[in-house]
C-alpha cells in the first residue's frame, strides 16, 4: 500500500472520527441512495399532483398519480428503475449495517442491481429524448456498476491489475454523475433565470440536489487505490500546514459533502460532454435549433379532423393546418416532418412541451390551462362552439320544467343536474363544458364516433364540441338532422392558435409575425374559404 493511499485512508478515519465526536450519525451508501430516490420521487410527484397542467384525461389525484408513474412507456421506464434503485439501495444498507468494510456478497449483489436499474434508466431517458443523457446517467454507470461487480466476483492470477480494475470502474460510476449535474444546472439556469417557472425551477434543482447526494454515496463506495481517491489525499499533502481546526473542516466539506471534487468532476466532464442536450438546447434561439437540423418537426392528432387536417383520396396530408405547417417550413427554409403519435389533443400539447416537437399546428384551442405548459401564437381562426341536441331527449328536459319552459333559454335548461352532455376526453371542451354548463353532468368520451352513436341513442341530452365536426356530421348525414339539432353557443369563441414552447420566444415572434403577413397577403383568407367557409360545409341553428 503506497503513502499516497495510507493518507487517503488515514483521512477518512480521521474525518469519522470527527463526526461521531461532533454527534453526527455516520451515514452508507445505501441511505443516502435511497434519500436520493425518495427525494426525486416525492418532489417529481408532488409537481405533478398540485403545480402541473395534467395533460391525461383523468384529473383527479389518483388519475394524475397513474399518469406521473405509469401514463407512458417512459414514466414507467423511470418508475422500474426508481424501484430497482431503491432495492439496491436497501442491498446496500445490509452490506454496511455492521460499518467498512462492507459484505463483499450484499455488496456486489447492490452494484448489480444498481447496473440493471441505470440499463432501465437508460431507456426511459431515450424515450424522453435525451440520449446523451441516457449515455452517461444510464449506460456508462451501469457499466461502472456491472463491472464493479464482475470484480468482486472474478479474483485474477494478477491481483494488482484486478485491484487496478476494480478502482477503475467504481471511479466511472461517480464520473457518471457529472453529465447529469450539468444538465441540471443548464436546466436550473433555463427555468429559473429564462422562463422564471416556479415548478421548473423546483424540479431541476431537486435534480442536482439528488444527484449530489447519490455522487456522496458514489464516493463510499470508491476503492483507496482509484484514482479518484488517490488525487484528494494528495490534496491533504497540500493541507498540512493548516490548523487543526481549519483541517476538520476541510476533511468534512471534501470527504463527506465534496463540492470541490463534485465540480471538477463536472467540469471535466463538460468538455467531454460538451454537446449540447436535445432539451437543453446549447443557444437560446429556436429558429437556430430548427435551421441547424434542417427540419421543422409539427405536432399533430393522430385522427382527421376536416377540414384542418385529413387525408385526401391521393393519401396525401391536406386541410388548413398542413398547408401553414408546410408554409412555414418553406418560409424558414427547412423541410417539415408531422408527428401524429398523440391519441389527445392535450397529448399534442405535451409533445411541444417535452421537446418532441418544435411546433403544434393541429386545430388546437388556446386556453388559459394550456398555456401554462406552452406558448400560443396569435390566433389564425375562431370556430363557434356548438351543441348538437337530441330533439326528444331536451323536450323531455323542458317538459320537467313545465310551461315556463318555454321562455327559457336553451343553454339555460341545459344546465341542468339530469342533464347528461357529452364531450371530447382530452379537447379543451372539457374545460368549457365544466365552465358554461357547471351543473351539468359531464360525460367523457374517447372519441366522436362513440360520442355521436351516444346522443343519438338517447344515451346524452346533448354533446359539446366546435363547428367544425357538426358540420362534417351534417354534411355526411343530412337525414340526422330529424332527431338531432345544432345549436350555436353565441359569444362562445374557440380561438385556434399554433403552439411552441415556452423558452421558444424568438419562434413565438417569428411566427406571430408571419401570421399577420399572411393575413395580409391574402394567403390565410384564401386558405380558410377554400377548406371552411364553403358553402356546403356552413352550420346554423336548427
Amino acid at each position: 500500500m503506497n503513502d499516497s493511499v495510507k493518507r487517503s485512508i488515514g483521512a477518512e478515519t480521521q474525518s469519522a472520527g470527527f463526526l461521531r465526536s461532533a454527534g453526527i450519525r455516520a451515514v452508507e451508501p445505501g441511505m443516502l441512495y435511497n434519500l436520493g430516490n425518495v427525494l426525486g420521487f416525492v418532489v417529481g410527484l408532488v409537481v405533478a399532483l398540485f403545480m402541473e397542467a395534467s395533460g391525461s384525461a383523468d384529473t383527479t389525484l389518483w388519475g394524475r398519480t397513474v399518469a406521473h408513474v405509469a401514463g407512458s412507456p417512459a414514466a414507467t421506464a423511470l418508475t422500474v428503475a426508481t424501484a430497482v434503485f431503491f432495492w439496491g439501495g436497501i442491498v446496500y444498507t445490509k452490506a454496511w449495517s455492521h460499518g467498512p468494510p462492507p459484505v463483499p456478497g450484499l455488496n456486489q449483489w447492490g452494484d448489480v442491481l444498481s447496473g440493471i436499474g441505470a440499463i432501465i434508466l437508460g431507456i426511459g431517458l431515450v424515450m424522453l429524448g435525451n440520449p446523451w443523457l441516457a449515455a452517461s446517467a444510464g449506460a456508462l454507470h451501469a457499466v461502472g456498476k456491472f463491472g464493479s461487480a464482475a470484480n468482486c466476483a472474478v479474483v485474477s492470477r494478477d491481483a494488482l491489475v484486478s485491484e487496478r480494475a476494480g478502482a477503475f470502474f467504481k471511479d466511472l460510476v461517480l464520473v457518471s454523475r457529472a453529465p447529469a449535474i450539468l444538465a441540471g444546472a443548464s436546466a436550473l439556469w433555463g427555468e429559473l433565470v429564462v422562463q422564471q417557472s416556479m415548478q421548473g425551477s423546483l424540479l431541476a434543482l431537486s435534480f442536482m440536489i439528488c444527484c449530489m447526494i447519490w455522487a456522496a454515496a458514489d464516493w463510499m463506495l470508491l476503492s483507496p487505490q482509484g484514482w479518484i481517491r488517490t488525487t484528494t489525499a494528495s490534496l491533504f499533502e497540500r493541507v498540512e500546514g493548516l490548523s487543526r481546526s481549519m483541517q476538520r473542516c476541510f476533511l468534512s466539506a471534501i470527504m463527506f459533502r465534496r463540492p470541490a471534487l463534485i465540480t471538477a468532476i463536472t467540469l471535466l466532464a463538460a468538455l467531454v460532454f460538451s454537446r449540447p442536450m436535445p432539451s437543453v438546447a446549447a443557444s437560446n434561439s429556436a429558429i437556430e435549433r430548427i435551421l441547424d437540423k434542417g427540419v421543422l418537426t409539427v405536432a399533430m392528432f393522430g385522427e382527421d379532423v376536416p377540414p384542418f387536417f385529413y387525408t385526401d383520396d391521393a393519401g396525401n396530408l391536406a386541410g388548413i393546418d398542413p398547408s401553414l405547417a408546410r408554409d412555414i417550413a418553406a418560409k424558414l427554409g427547412v423541410r417539415v416532418v408531422f408527428d401524429r403519435s398523440a391519441t389527445t389533443f392535450d397529448g399534442v400539447v405535451e409533445k411541444v412541451r417535452a421537446g418532441d416537437a418544435d411546433i403544434a399546428v393541429s386545430l388546437l384551442s388556446d386556453t388559459l390551462e394550456r398555456a401554462v405548459r406552452v406558448s400560443f401564437s396569435r390566433s389564425y381562426v375562431s370556430v363557434r362552439q356548438f351543441m348538437l341536441i337530441n330533439r326528444l331527449e331536451f323536450a323531455k328536459l323542458a317538459a320537467a320544467r313545465g310551461a315556463a319552459s318555454a321562455a327559457i333559454p336553451v343553454a339555460t335548461l341545459l344546465d341542468d343536474p339530469t342533464a347528461r352532455i357529452g364531450v371530447i376526453s382530452g379537447t379543451s371542451y372539457v374545460g368549457f363544458l365544466s365552465q358554461d354548463f357547471p351543473k351539468a353532468k359531464m360525460e367523457e368520451f374517447a372519441d366522436w364516433d362513440t360520442m355521436l352513436a351516444a346522443v343519438k341513442a338517447g344515451a346524452l341530452v346533448a354533446l359539446m364540441y366546435d363547428e367544425i365536426e357538426i358540420g362534417n356530421w351534417r354534411h355526411a348525414d343530412p337525414a340526422g338532422s330529424l332527431d338531432l339539432r345544432p345549436f350555436h353557443l353565441a359569444g362562445h369563441p374557440d380561438t385556434i392558435a399554433i403552439a411552441m414552447r415556452r423558452e421558444d420566444q424568438d419562434l413565438k415572434a417569428w411566427i406571430d409575425l408571419y401570421l399577420g403577413k399572411i393575413a395580409e397577403s391574402g394567403f390565410l383568407p384564401s386558405l380558410l374559404d377554400t377548406y371552411l367557409y364553403s358553402s356546403d360545409k356552413g352550420l346554423a341553428n336548427d
